[in-house]
């Protein structure tokens, strides 16, 4: 009777150790920067905004590589200095991705405000 128990026990805790790892996966996947989910997903952009800054905007890249990057959809200004894309489209609280250029219009600094 108490291999029993034991077997379930076990049983119960390895398909628990699955299901976890498959929904932190899948989680990290959504947070993940794609070309394809951000053109798709705009509402949710601010959860790949720290994977787009750590992987993606690179000091020093151009503001047309920018653009071919991250498209001209949800830009909210286009400044001399500086390019601001929504991220979320909160009514109350827009997040906002911001880039900083250069003089020379190369990328100097990128934050998201969420």
């Amino acid at each position: 009777m108490k291999k029993k128990g034991f077997f379930i026990a076990s049983a119960v805790a390895a398909v628990s150790a699955a299901a976890g790892a498959v929904a932190f996966k899948f989680n990290k996947d959504r947070k993940t920067f794609t070309k394809e989910r951000w053109d798709r997903d705009v509402a949710n952009r601010y959860k790949m905004a720290d994977s787009l800054i750590r992987d993606h905007i690179v000091i020093g890249m151009s503001r047309t590589e920018v653009i071919e990057l991250l498209g001209i959809n949800g830009i909210k200004n286009n400044k001399k200095d500086s390019m601001e894309y929504y991220v979320g489209l909160e009514t109350d609280q827009p997040k906002i991705l911001i880039i900083d250029f250069d003089e020379e219009d190369k990328v100097q600094k990128c934050t998201a405000c969420v």
